[in-house]
């Protein structure tokens, strides 16, 4: 699977394209979602401040807090992408707030590429429909371990 960014920076943040393009993939072939580069992923993905990522939150969530990511699916399921007979799909969109990810990096005692890895992945997941759960946790968990 052909793997497409589009990234709108709103606010800074150090994290190349090319590793979030590693962990969605990453993500997606151990989901059991992986197309055989059937089909061209387009994911968008918005970086954003704690500010807005808590507007953003209270809007669609009525959670008036910031997160580390917001995800926005096109799809409801693993099962409705794969019957999608476009060779082109839109997954959805990723809202990733740096400065929480930075915070959780001191909290949790873990690297900036860890939490940033754990957070996309957690993102994509429910992208493809999955709910929280043991499976979801154990796939963000591998991705994460393989990739940092």
């Amino acid at each position: 699977m052909n793997i497409v960014l589009d990234i709108n920076k709103k606010s800074y943040c150090r994290v190349s394209k090319e590793f979030l393009k590693r962990i969605i993939s990453k993500t997606i072939k151990l989901s059991s979602c992986d197309f055989q580069g059937l089909k061209t992923a387009n994911v968008s993905i918005a970086l954003v401040s704690e500010n807005e990522s808590r507007k953003i939150n209270k809007k669609c969530r009525q959670i008036s807090k910031s997160t580390d990511i917001l995800s926005f699916s096109n799809y409801k399921n693993t099962k409705t992408i794969k019957g999608d007979s476009n060779k082109n799909i839109f997954l959805g969109e990723l809202i990733i707030c740096c400065e929480y990810i930075k915070k959780s990096v001191k909290i949790n005692r873990n690297s900036f590429k860890k939490e940033m890895t754990y957070a996309v992945s957690h993102g994509t997941l429910h992208l493809l429909g999955f709910h929280h759960g043991e499976g979801m946790f154990n796939i963000q968990d591998k991705v994460t371990n393989s990739l940092t």
